[in-house]
């Protein structure tokens, strides 16, 4: 990466978070904006992506004044292909008139929002386009009807197994992985199968902002040859001595995962990371219950109402987990969210409901693939620890909340399962 990129990414970083979590740039900041801007080294589509930032949101003394500067001589500050995503700029192209739209704060009816899809997907678009399109979106805050379509036209554009067995948990994290804490799910998905749970992982290798551990990286790490035919998948999900498995997006949606140079080149989160968790790639004919996480409070309902339009999902949990992930925290009561069909229960679950012990929040990490996958098998082969107590702890707030077993009774499957050595051998069966 060049230097030029790697400090366009720290202003897009600084300002382009959200509307609330945003810092503004100060005068000193835009002068650095300014050559960045006439750097070729820096990505267009990153610049893009930062200028439709400033463009979305509100303004501080000197920011005004420099869009008001660039707006009265764009030539000399921006490169060409930029100068059409400013407002004053008058345009018959349908993708830039939608653009425009949304950075002047508008929400898209269902049918000019899949227009805006078409333009996502065509590969003739630039992609300094999509990605000022997908940024004041997210700035702006996507409304209930811009994801609901969203998440109906992803439904539609990627590929889904039905498998006829009774339930299916579905763990819905973020594609993009942990990367201040070991990502225990897929030892979860083992443990959880090894007393006759069957669970369904899918995710990336590797995706912005974070790169973080996925698992992906887990199982290949652990020795699973990538990609599994959906069949073998399929195969192993209804296979009592395995009982779980990983779909990976680009066998799931290859449309999707052909914009990961531009997720990239953007920088920051946009809404197809939040609608890609959610798209059920093998589902249950029967009970599919989905399991997701968020961390900003906006998307507790955004994810509620995304629940409850999803043509798949019978029931679903909802988490406020570690990283936005369905990963409870040791160290205190998360709100845990239950919805089943419309109806909506709201409550917080805590450790001590299980009677496991609270444990301090460790501090961030920077921790090696290596090193997380040795952290779950020494945790399912019985070592005693933090990761052995969040994998009990997580697997009966699940088992609870679907009220698939008893309590005691779960708690006893799943010791019993990991002093006998089950819980290991689910795992090698998966890879």
């Amino acid at each position: 990466m060049s230097t030029a990129q790697e400090q366009l990414i720290v202003f897009l970083k600084k300002k382009g978070t959200g509307p609330t979590m945003s810092k503004s740039l100060l005068i000193g900041d835009l002068a650095s904006v300014e050559m960045l801007f006439k750097n070729d080294e820096a990505h267009l589509t990153t610049k893009a992506t930062l200028l439709t930032a400033l463009l979305t949101l509100e303004p501080n003394a000197d920011e005004s004044d420099w869009l008001e500067k660039v707006t009265q001589s764009p030539q000399q500050f921006l490169p060409q292909e930029l100068i059409p995503l400013l407002p004053q700029h008058t345009t018959t192209d349908p993708f830039l008139i939608l653009i425009h739209r949304v950075i002047q704060h508008q929400d898209l009816c269902e049918k000019s929002f899949l227009q805006a899809l078409e333009y996502i997907f065509n590969p003739a678009i630039s992609d300094h386009y999509k990605a000022a399109f997908l940024e004041a979106e997210r700035l702006k805050r996507e409304s209930k009807e811009e994801n609901l379509t969203c998440l109906l036209d992803f439904i539609y554009r990627s590929t889904h197994h039905r498998i006829d067995i009774p339930f299916l948990i579905d763990l819905a994290n973020p594609y993009d992985g942990f990367n201040r804490t070991p990502n225990l799910s897929p030892f979860l998905a083992a443990l959880l199968s090894s007393i006759g749970i069957p669970v369904l992982l899918h995710g990336l290798e590797t995706v912005s902002p974070k790169y973080g551990i996925t698992p992906f990286k887990l199982l290949r790490a652990g020795g699973l040859l990538f990609p599994l035919p959906i069949s073998e998948t399929l195969s192993r999900l209804k296979d009592g001595n395995c009982g779980w498995g990983y779909v990976d997006q680009e066998q799931s949606f290859p449309a999707l995962f052909d914009l990961l140079n531009l997720r990239k080149n953007m920088v920051k989160r946009p809404l197809i990371a939040t609608i890609e968790k959610l798209l059920c790639p093998i589902y249950s004919e029967f009970r599919h219950l989905m399991v997701t996480g968020y961390t900003h409070p906006p998307y507790r309902q955004k994810s509620i109402d995304l629940y409850q339009h999803h043509p798949f999902i019978q029931e679903g949990i909802i988490i406020r987990g570690v990283e936005g992930s369905t990963q409870l925290p040791l160290d205190r009561r998360a709100p845990f969210i239950r919805c089943y069909k419309q109806e909506v229960y709201e409550s917080f679950v805590s450790p001590e409901q299980f009677n496991i012990t609270r444990r301090d929040r460790e501090p961030p990490q920077s921790i090696t693939i290596e090193d997380n996958l040795q952290i779950g098998i020494d945790a399912l082969s019985g070592k005693d620890g933090w990761a052995k107590d969040q994998l009990i702890y997580q697997s009966l707030a699940i088992i609870s909340g679907f009220d698939l077993r008893p309590t005691e009774e779960a708690l006893s499957a799943l010791c019993l399962s990991i002093e006998t050595g089950m819980a290991l051998k689910h795992w090698k069966e998966g890879i």
